[in-house]
Formats: C-alpha cells, structure tokens, sequence
C-alpha cells in the first residue's frame, strides 16, 4: 500500500487503542512500519503549526510503499469498518481510510503473470 505523509501521520486512527494482547502486538507493528524516520523528517521540515500548535505541518511529501500482512490488513479494515459504521470518519481520515478498504488480503491478489507462465511453460515441457 503507497501511503504519503497524511496517511502514515492518520492511520494511528485505525489501530486499536485497547484490545487483547496479540492484537495489540500486531497494531504496534503496524505503527513500526508507518512511522517516519529521522532522515523522512528532517526532509520533510516536519514542525509544529505556530497559529495551531496541535496541529502539525511539513513541506514536501513522501510517498513510501508499506507491505502489510494479511493480519494487519485485517485490523485496520476491522477499525476502519467500525469508524465508518459509527460514522466516526472525518475529511482528514478520508484519503487513508479508502486505501485501506481497496486494500487486498493475500487471498484476494492476482496470481502474479510470472506465476501463470512458468507452470504452463513446466506442463509444456512435460509433453
């Protein structure tokens, strides 16, 4: 899943805050994977916003691939659902919220083409 800035900065929101202890194990690897590193923040200029101070601002964007697993996928589409049912979402969780509806489990990939080629190319070969 491509996530920018906003969506790692938001997504802290569709992780659990309290539940069993292998769910929440799962959700702070998830928050390993979003945060951003020194390096991203330094390029960023990620600061407080001096007219809001609770809010934050930063110049650029980053755009970085996060692979999650099929169980993280799961709890993020399980909180997303449970925001959304309760009409818990706002503008700001917007653009993070849909990508991780369209996210796909394992289950529900396509079978990669290289895959498909290579077992026809074997049943070729065995004729």
């Amino acid at each position: 899943m491509y996530l920018n800035v906003h969506d790692r900065l938001r997504i802290e929101n569709f992780v659990p805050q309290q539940s069993d202890r292998i769910t929440l194990t799962i959700a702070r690897d998830i928050l390993k994977k979003v945060k951003l590193t020194q390096k991203e923040l330094k390029q960023i200029n990620l600061r407080s916003n001096p007219m809001n101070p609770q809010q934050v601002i930063w110049d650029g964007d980053i755009e970085k691939c996060i692979d999650f697993t099929d169980a993280e996928l799961k709890i993020l589409k399980k909180e997303e659902k449970k925001k959304n049912d309760t009409k818990l979402l706002t503008s700001e969780d917007l653009n993070i919220s849909e990508k991780i509806v369209n996210a796909k489990l394992s289950s529900e990939r396509a079978i990669e083409p290289e895959i498909i080629n290579i077992e026809a190319e074997m049943s070729n070969e065995s004729v």
